[in-house]
């Protein structure tokens, strides 16, 4: 038995699976943990050099592209991952995580190569399976596209542990369900 999904967030979920598919394409070892809200993050075991996409929230496109009965929203994503990095001195953090600038570049690049090319056709989403962990994109029909803009690449990282923090924000364009009167 399957459950659909909230049709506003079929943009977002639509948007996943494109970056999902393209960045295991470039890179099958590469793991892609899933859409999570901002508030939830970071989760209790966060996988170490893994993309997560965070929902940061939605606001309606504005004058012009208004409309009352099919709003358009700008959803912002963040795609965040961490690198930890090999020590090179045992037991000194900091800047002794000597490959962590290099993974890190990695990441991005496979990231950049999942968001090509800028749009993607915009699917139904369901939950399926006997958990329901399983989802599910179908095409709509007829068909509709989400498109996103260019990626911001921001990283940081932490002076205590030595972690890289790097995240990757990007806003999609989403025709939202038609509101019945």
């Amino acid at each position: 038995m399957s459950t659909p999904v909230n049709s506003l967030l079929c943009g977002i979920d639509s948007h996943y699976f494109s970056v999902r598919n393209r960045v295991i394409a470039f890179n099958p070892a590469r793991k892609v943990m899933g859409v999570m809200d901002a508030q939830d993050w970071p989760p209790l075991n966060v996988e170490m050099e893994s993309f997560y996409c965070l929902d940061l929230g939605a606001v309606p496109i504005g004058k012009q592209g208004y409309s009352a009965t099919i709003p358009i929203v700008i959803h912002t994503v963040q795609w965040t991952w961490l690198v930890s990095g090999t020590d090179i001195q045992k037991g000194i953090q900091i800047k002794s995580r000597g490959d962590r600038y290099r993974i890190n570049g990695q990441i991005e690049k496979e990231l950049e190569n999942g968001l090509y090319p800028g749009f993607a056709q915009k699917l139904s989403v369901e939950y399926a399976g006997a958990d329901g962990s399983q989802l599910i994109g179908t095409p709509l029909d007829p068909v509709e596209y989400i498109m996103w803009s260019p990626a911001s690449f921001v990283k940081k990282s932490d002076k205590v542990s030595g972690l890289l923090y790097g995240t990757c924000t990007v806003r999609i364009t989403n025709m939202t369900d038609s509101i019945l009167s």
